[in-house]
């Protein structure tokens, strides 16, 4: 019998898929939302030399292979922890979720950027593929909520809980500047996949911990 808790754990990502589908459905009606060019300009205006190379680090921190091998370290952890394969690989399985629901969407709706934003190349070398060309979700956006909330739990039971907390945040808002200020994403499209990455993240979470068992 679920109890009070285990519904408000369901609550929530069923809170965080709504407004993605709401958002989902703005986007591929009205194509650009209103005011986002300005922001995506003001983003822009404030580049700065100095500024640039470490935004270009921190969304490669939050990139696809990087987000993989923190998630497959945090498996290890709760592998070592639980030892029950069946609980412990959730955050692979929040991974791989969310990148082949961001793929899917990313290819249907088939949003671009505008032709006019300046891009800045990847500082350090990332995995490419053809669906990049489309920018809604932001898979950037999606894997910093993804790899880093899932470190982020495993290291709750920890000394490091606050450190690691502290990093994710500032990992997280930083993809979701730079992915604007880099010109390769609408605000919409970082809103999008943080969104995504929140439900991937918070509804496999909540299904490892209904039988309370962890």
């Amino acid at each position: 019998m679920r109890t009070s808790s285990d519904r408000r754990r369901v609550a929530l990502p069923g809170a965080l898929l709504t407004a993605f589908a709401i958002l989902t459905i703005a986007v591929v009606i009205l194509k650009e939302l209103p005011g986002e060019l300005r922001l995506v300009a003001a983003a822009i205006d404030a580049r700065q030399p100095l500024w640039t190379p470490p935004i270009q680090i921190i969304t490669f921190l939050t990139s696809a292979a990087p987000a993989l091998a923190i998630t497959s370290f945090c498996a290890l952890l709760e592998l070592r922890r639980l030892g029950r394969t069946r609980y412990a690989l959730w955050p692979l399985v929040v991974y791989f979720g969310h990148m082949a629901s961001n793929i899917i969407l990313r290819i249907a709706i088939g949003r671009e950027i505008h032709n006019n934003i300046e891009y800045i190349p990847n500082l350090l070398p990332e995995i490419s593929a053809s669906f990049q060309r489309f920018s809604y979700p932001s898979g950037h956006a999606g894997s910093a909520v993804v790899a880093w909330g899932c470190l982020t739990i495993v290291a709750w039971r920890t000394r490091a809980r606050t450190l690691v907390l502290v990093i994710a945040v500032l990992l997280i808002a930083g993809t979701s500047f730079g992915r604007v200020y880099l010109g390769v994403h609408w605000p919409s499209d970082v809103l999008g996949g943080l969104l995504l990455g929140s439900a991937w993240l918070t509804a496999v979470r909540s299904v490892t911990l209904l039988p309370s068992r962890i």
